[in-house]
């Protein structure tokens, strides 16, 4: 089975770490979310693990608002905000999309292919009260703070910038510096980030079935991938 919080993946594109193209002045830009997502990879363990599955938690219907000037990303502005209750889990067509740059990325080896009946238990327990208690904390937020040059490598990917965010998930607010990348390719921009957290620091349990036998890790991952127009 599995739990989840959420929240905060495009397929494998060649993300450049150069300075980006100079822009005439801050703009605000439309994202393209056929090809974008906010989402959530967890990670099975326990001794009958081979049961369970890693979850890709996807924030289905969002809003969002990107406001960077390409020549000065450090300035970048963004914001996000989903409803709890609009959480998405192992939805085929995103496990397809993504799975691939969530492996590449070194957060799991492979994602889970639970069926719709597993998928439907799956978020009814993710959105109960013992874990994202939906009703009570029905809203998700994230917001960049800060951006910095900062080269790292995540999996087998250069990320060329260091973003400090803050995730609100069930009532908690957590500040994480989390690797960014930007790249601009005419007049579309494509911004991915994954970073760290746990579920303890966000006051949920880590979901545990079996005594313990099939349970979610306390780290999970949180995974933006953008592609934006002007």
């Amino acid at each position: 089975m599995y739990a989840l919080p959420l929240l905060l993946a495009l397929p494998t594109i060649g993300l450049c770490q150069a300075p980006l193209p100079a822009a005439s002045e801050p703009v605000p830009w439309e994202i393209v979310r056929a090809e974008s997502v906010f989402a959530v990879v967890t990670q099975k363990e326990g001794f009958a693990a081979r049961l369970a599955h890693n979850h890709l938690v996807v924030a289905r219907d969002y809003t969002a608002f990107l406001d960077l000037d390409p020549s000065r990303p450090t300035e970048a502005i963004f914001e996000l905000e989903t409803a709890t209750a609009d959480l998405v889990v192992d939805d085929p067509s995103e496990r397809s999309r993504w799975e691939e740059r969530v492996v590449v990325l070194g957060l799991v080896s492979e994602l889970g292919a639970p069926g719709a009946g597993d998928r439907r238990k799956i978020r009814e327990t993710m959105l109960a009260s013992g874990q994202m208690d939906a009703q009570r904390f029905p809203e998700i937020h994230a917001r960049l703070l800060r951006v910095a040059p900062a080269p790292m490598t995540v999996g087998n990917v250069l990320f060329g910038y260091s973003a400090e965010v803050e995730i609100v998930i069930h009532g908690r607010t957590v500040r994480r510096e989390v690797p960014v990348r930007f790249d601009l390719d005419g007049r579309v921009l494509a911004v991915e980030a994954v970073g760290s957290f746990t579920f303890e620091e966000f006051g949920i349990e880590p979901y545990s079935a079996f005594l313990g036998s099939v349970k979610n890790k306390n780290e999970f991952f949180i995974y933006l991938n953008l592609k934006a127009t002007r």
